[in-house]
């Protein structure tokens, strides 16, 4: 891995030309006002990392146009990772090289906008923001910054902070049910085993059909489990609901045009592991053939960033059409949940907050969705500012990133 510094007069500038340069597998690290001695060459010097081999030449000269410089700093890859993938590799070398950038380069002058900026993006790090869309989200924060100028003193991390919501507010998928009109077909929940989807759908049972006064009926594909046939039917004698077990996928298109009109068909799986890709794709097979049924794949909160991904990855033949997230209130770092539905680029419909029915179960929403993802940065952000360090007038507009 190396790092390799360019020169321009704004980041979105920089940022075109290491795409261009490095491929667009280039982690933006760090940026700063360029020191005096480089001033010639751009405004601002933006450093990129990159795995060795991956487009950085192997000399220290400047790039064509003579305005970018090789960084000092490399890094060698330790052990071997069997099965790691490469998103949880980029997302390891970006955490190095944001380590070797703050120990090769200046640091950003206390309460400017660069050290907010830095502060904002080891955060959505740590919450396994995907790096592509963290390098533009940075980009579009340091071109705010130009335009607009924030207050400066205390009141610039929070004005860095609106800006941070409010940019990743506009990139969320959110599909409440209301909006998108659930209980009109039927629903089937999907997830790995544990995450809560049989207790996900009594929730839905009963928030939409008890306490909405519509008519429910369960359908079960899961019945050759031990207890699980006992939950569901237990469920249904609450709830009032009707009650069927499938023997196979190819059961689910008669059971679910059995339904009277308008009533709520919802239709618990399986927990499918990972080694259970025939069945998957044999229940992804017979959805094709079905009526339309509204997929949610449930997914909990607590799994880490790259067992997310590979969850969402391996339930692909089922072609979700939103996501769950669940045990919200089992987890200190939600904000990865809130990253994968950003890289899968699925909507969100539903968070689960707890066990009880239906109380702790909430519609998503995107300003829902922004605080989980973006608290832990408004903390950091908030303690770049304390009675100990008062920066100078003016920092906050000297220094940009």
């Amino acid at each position: 891995m190396k790092l390799k510094s360019f020169f321009a007069d704004s980041v979105e500038a920089a940022l075109e030309r290491a795409r261009k340069e490095l491929g667009p597998e280039a982690l933006l690290v760090y940026s700063r006002e360029a020191p005096p001695e480089a001033r010639g060459l751009g405004a601002y010097e933006v450093v990129f990392a990159a795995s060795a081999g991956e487009g950085i030449p192997g000399t220290a000269g400047p790039a064509p146009g003579g305005r970018a410089t090789a960084a000092e700093g490399s890094g060698e890859a330790c052990g071997a990772l069997v099965s790691a993938e490469l998103g949880e590799l980029r997302r390891q070398v970006g955490r190095l090289a944001a380590a070797l950038a703050r120990s090769s380069v200046v640091a950003p002058p206390p309460g400017s906008f660069a050290e907010a900026a830095e502060a904002a993006s080891e955060g959505l790090i740590e919450a396994g923001l995907d790096d592509g869309f963290l390098a533009g989200l940075m980009g579009r924060l340091q071109a705010r910054f130009e335009r607009q100028k924030p207050p400066e003193g205390p009141a610039l991390p929070a004005a860095v902070g609106g800006w941070l919501r409010e940019e990743i507010e506009a990139a969320l998928p959110v599909a409440g049910a209301e909006e998108d009109g659930l209980g009109e077909q039927a629903v089937l929940l999907a997830g790995p085993p544990g995450s809560g989807k049989t207790t996900t759908l009594a929730k839905l049972a009963a928030r939409y059909g008890v306490e909405r006064g519509r008519r429910v009926r369960l359908l079960s594909l899961d019945g050759g489990r031990v207890g699980a046939a006992h939950e569901i039917r237990a469920y249904a004698a609450i709830l009032g609901a009707g009650c069927r077990f499938l023997e196979a996928p190819s059961e689910l298109a008669a059971a679910a045009l059995d339904g009277a009109p308008g009533e709520l068909t919802l239709i618990d799986t399986p927990g499918y592991a990972g080694s259970d890709g025939e069945a998957l794709a044999e229940l992804g097979a017979a959805l094709t053939r079905q009526p339309p049924i509204d997929v949610h794949l449930v997914l909990p909160a607590t799994m880490k960033p790259a067992d997310l991904r590979r969850a969402a990855e391996r339930f692909r033949p089922l072609r979700p059409d939103r996501l769950i997230f669940t045990r919200l209130d089992e987890t200190a770092s939600p904000g990865s949940a809130v990253a994968e539905a950003i890289r899968s680029r699925l909507p969100v419909s539903f968070l689960s907050v707890g066990r009880r029915i239906p109380e702790d179960l909430e519609e998503a929403s995107a300003g829902r969705l922004v605080e989980l993802l973006a608290g832990g940065v408004a903390r950091r952000l908030a303690g770049l500012w304390n009675a100990e360090r008062r920066p100078a007038a003016g920092a906050g507009r000297a220094a940009a990133a």
